[in-house]
Formats: C-alpha cells, structure tokens, sequence
C-alpha cells in the first residue's frame, strides 16, 4: 500500500481517537464506549511496554517473545482493573450492554482465572530466564550484581526467586501503577492537556504546525517521556529515579484525578462513584453558591481564598514532581521572587482555612487518597474558637496572607534570605508528600487485610499467595521508598549548591 495512504490512515484513526478523547474529558462518551477507548489506551501502554523492552530492562537482552510473554501475564493480572472499569460504567452502557453485563456477572471467574494463569506463566518465564537466559549489563539484575547464567542447583535457586520476584515488583511498581494510571484514569486529561500545549506553542510562541504534523504531535504527547522513564531501571544510576519518580507521580496524577474535576466539574464516573458520599462538590459550585452571600469587601477576601487554596494544593500535589524533575535533569532547585511569594501566601491561608481535605480510601474497589472539598462559609474550622466570625476570620486571614507575601517578596533580594524561603516552601511540599503517602499507605493496608482475611477464610490459598506477594513488595516501595526520596533530595540539593 502506497505510504501515503497508510499515512493518512493513522493520521484518521489518531484525529479519531483524540475526538474521542475529548468527548471523554468532557463526560459526553456513553459509558460502554468509554470501556472500549480503555481497552485501546491499555492496549497502547502495552506496546510502548513492547518497545522499551521489559527483557531487555530486567535482564540485558532483548527476547520479543518473552517480552511479550510478560506483557500478556502482566495484563491477565490487572483484568481486575477492567472488570471494576465495567462495573462502573455498566449503568450508561448503550452500544454493548450485553458484553458489558456477562463481565459483571462473571466478575469472579474472570479475575480468578486471570490471576491463575498469569502466575503460571510468570513463574514459566522465570525458569526459562534463570535455564536460557544469560544476565547481561546494562539490565535491573545485572546493577543488583547478577550476571551470566547459574550453574550450581543452589545458584539456579537463587536466580530463580531473583527472577520471580523482579517481575512480581516491576508488575506492581511500574506496569500496574503506569496502566491504571495513564491509560485508564488520566488518558483523556493527558490529551486534552496536550492539546492545550500545542495551541499555545502555535499562537503564544508564533510557530506554524501542518494539521497532520498537528495531530501526532497531539497523539505521541508522552510517549518519548514514558519509554524514558521505562528505560531508567536499566543502570544501577538510575534505579532510584525510577522509584522515586513513581511515588512523585502518585501526587501528579491527583491534579487529574481531583482538581480539574474540582475546577471543570468533569468528573470520572469510574472514580467518584465508588469514593465516600459528600465532599466532592466542585470548587467552581462553592464558589458560585458563597459568593452570592456576601458583599463589599467581603466579595474580594472570599475570591482571594478560594483562589489562595486551589494554588496551594496544585503546589503541594506538583511539588514532589517538581523536586523529582530536577534530579531527573540535575538541574538546580528555584523559584521567581514572586512566585516564592505568592506560594507563602497560600500556603497560609490553606492551612488557617483549608477548603480541601485528605483522607485514605477505605474500599474494596479504590486503593488511594481522597481529596474532599467543604465551603468556607458554613463549615466547622479551627479558626473560630479564635475568631467566631466567619466573614472576620476570612478577612483577616487574606490580610495576613498578604502581608506574609509582601514582606518575603522584599526579604527574598537577599539571596539567603531567598534561599530559606525557598527550603521552607519545598519542605512544606515534602510534608504534605509523607501525609500523602500515610494515607497511601493505610488505604494499601487497609485493603489487603480485608482481602487476605477473605481468601484465607474462603482457603483460596494460591490467591491469598499472590496477593500477599503483591502487598509486601508494595508496602515496602511506599514504606521505603519515601524514605529514598527525601534522601536523594536533600542529597541533590546540596551538590547542586556546591
């Protein structure tokens, strides 16, 4: 077929994709065709999987049928994912509400047997890497100091579970977080974001784009980033820019999640629907129904924190990606003397009056934190058994708040002085970041207890098996992968200020 019209084939089915994309940001795409744009997001995180070479990453050669025989298991483990997808759009389904119906009345089977044979052939192509497969340089194994092949039976053994458990943690660290993430929950935020990116490159910058050029710039936004990303666990060097990059993007992608459902009000069903009751009205409604209330003065100190706590929050849930990206680059850590500033305003008005809350998801469906949001007028806060008043005690907060800014904004032409506030801003984001990560963490906990509890007294033992593999090497990488963060922060904070 002529390269042209294979060519403008899949510029078609990418300007197709990216339509449907947006239909899905904008909560216009009929739940059973949301499913069925999951499936091809899942199945497009597969390939870029497929391309970056899990063989080749974990063991130093590249073997496309085990790459794909990993794939494959990988997948038959999260089916649990899309079961729970299907459940959740079953309601609006219109076009395959009969395939969307027999899932859900054979959920059980579909994850039980998902689960059995994609740990049949994980534990398959761990015997034939530890028989067949020599450990080469630059590869996950080989910077944890294995390499060739083993000999002896206790060496074999070894290499076995070293195997085995490697594609367990890079099943739960990286390809079960990277598909839920990417591919189920922030696939239309990411396109629509990168929409915006692109118009702005064309009419803010001036720079002229083709249509077609247009729309693989639009369709291929993050894919160089994640094969990047990927690729990171292959030297010793670079081990720990994975981890932490994978815990910094827990935080990132809250802002999908959370905030521009809070600031739109385009909200994914599959989320908000199984979160507790109450707390996720849309910052934008709150604000509509308060402002109206009030009068004067009293409008512009309202405004101002609302708008003080949504920049707060967006510099909390950015800031771990922020620190994550400058290590990534070895680039040094800064802020503008107004950005500092603006940033110390809010903070302060988010912790005297916080209109955003965090909690563990406490489930069998979620796992993670909730971001809840309550008004300003009406509920209980900390502040009035210092000021009753509610109107006086958000006046005088905003004030404060302005003051605060103003008076670093004229202490940061100290370049120490500059540099304090700027330590003190990044360590607010850290603590923000371990609060976020304990309720991770008890979220985690909290559902695996209740899961293992059931298997054990249901005595489906090789469930309770996988599943308590799975929960160790995940509260391990949250447990101690925070602690590598901070560490490997002020690390780099120091060598760049060296």
């Amino acid at each position: 077929m002529d390269h042209r019209i294979i060519h403008r084939i899949e510029e078609f089915l990418l300007f197709l994709l990216i339509i449907v994309q947006i239909f899905d940001f904008l909560g216009l795409l009929p739940g059973d065709l949301d499913y069925l744009k999951k499936l091809v997001s899942w199945a497009a995180m597969g390939y870029l999987f497929y391309k970056a070479s899990i063989s080749s990453i974990l063991f130093g050669t590249k073997k496309r049928h085990l790459d794909l025989t990993i794939i494959i298991a990988f997948f038959l483990f999260i089916i649990k994912d899309l079961v729970s997808v299907a459940i959740a759009t079953r309601h609006e389904a219109v076009f395959f509400k009969t395939i969307i119906d027999f899932i859900f009345n054979n959920q059980i089977s579909f994850i039980t047997y998902s689960i059995y044979f994609g740990s049949l052939i994980i534990v398959l192509a761990s015997i034939y890497v530890t028989l067949k497969l020599p450990i080469k340089a630059p590869s996950f194994l080989a910077a944890a100091h294995e390499k060739g092949l083993p000999y002896t039976i206790p060496q074999k053994l070894f290499r076995f579970i070293s195997v085995l458990f490697v594609l367990f943690s890079f099943f739960v660290i990286i390809f079960n977080l990277i598909t839920e993430w990417l591919a189920i929950a922030l696939d239309a935020p990411l396109v629509v974001i990168a929409i915006f990116v692109y118009i702005f490159l064309i009419v803010g910058r001036h720079k002229h784009f083709s249509t077609d050029h247009l729309i693989f710039k639009i369709g291929e936004f993050g894919e160089e980033f994640y094969t990047k990303f990927i690729e990171l666990f292959h030297y010793k060097k670079t081990i720990y820019l994975g981890i932490t990059g994978m815990l910094a993007l827990h935080l990132l992608t809250e802002v999908g999640n959370f905030l521009l459902p809070y600031l739109l009000n385009i909200k994914s069903t599959f989320y908000f629907e199984h979160l507790a009751v109450g707390g996720h009205t849309p910052l934008t409604f709150l604000y509509i129904k308060e402002i109206v209330q009030v009068s004067g003065m009293n409008t512009i100190t309202l405004s101002i924190a609302y708008i003080f706590n949504y920049l707060a929050i967006l510099f909390l849930l950015i800031a771990p990606a922020f620190i994550w990206y400058k290590m990534f680059t070895k680039s040094q850590f800064h802020f503008g003397r107004l950005t500092q500033s603006i940033l110390a305003s809010s903070l302060f008005c988010f912790i005297t009056l916080p209109m955003l809350k965090l909690s563990a998801i406490k489930n069998r469906i979620l796992v993670g934190v909730d971001i809840q949001t309550h008004n300003l007028l009406e509920t209980v806060l900390w502040i009035d058994k210092i000021i009753p008043n509610r109107l006086t005690a958000i006046g005088t907060i905003v004030l404060l708040s302005l003051i605060i800014g103003l008076v670093f904004y004229f202490f940061e032409f100290n370049s120490e002085h500059k540099k304090k506030i700027f330590i003190g801003l990044i360590s607010a984001g850290l603590i923000f970041f371990g609060m976020y990560i304990y309720y991770f963490f008890i979220s985690q906990f909290t559902y695996f207890i209740a899961t293992l509890s059931q298997l054990f007294l249901t005595k489906q033992f090789i469930l309770l098996l996988f599943i308590a593999s799975i929960a160790i090497i995940t509260l391990i990488f949250y447990f101690f992968g925070f602690i590598f963060f901070i560490f490997e922060s002020v690390k780099h904070y120091k060598e760049v200020l060296a």
